[in-house]
């Protein structure tokens, strides 16, 4: 297991865990447990304990590692995946932005105009 990802790892413990008998008996109950650990996370956060935010970061990490499992897919995979759709949408995002906005730098752009470009372009992507 050395030569594996920490989110490869996770998804390998939770095999060989559910090899023992130790699972969830469905995926609902997973949804339930990101959900809590999702709460756990804002809650470390909102206390600003950051040892606390990123254990609880991790066993959020460690869930999705496990709903990935219980769905027969690869954590690593469709993390890969997500990765490269962001950096494919991202750059179709600023291009758009130095089109609409020539005279900004990104900078003066508000969250909500960067939201409005990032539909844009996923729209673009989508109508291909």
């Amino acid at each position: 297991m050395a030569d594996l990802t920490s989110l490869q790892k996770a998804q390998q413990f939770q095999v060989e865990a559910a090899k023992k008998g130790f699972e969830w008996d469905n995926i609902g109950q997973l949804f339930e447990k990101l959900s809590e650990e999702s709460q756990e996370l804002q809650q470390a956060i909102s206390n600003q304990d950051p040892e606390n935010t990123e254990e609880e970061l991790g066993d959020l990490l460690f869930v999705i590692a496990n709903i990935a499992k219980n769905l027969n897919l690869d954590a690593e995979t469709a993390l890969e995946k997500a990765n490269k759709k962001f950096s494919r949408r991202y750059e179709g995002m600023f291009k758009l932005f130095e089109k609409q906005y020539p005279e900004k730098t990104s900078r003066d752009l508000t969250l909500a105009q960067w939201d409005e470009l990032w539909a844009m372009q996923k729209q673009i992507e989508k109508s291909k």
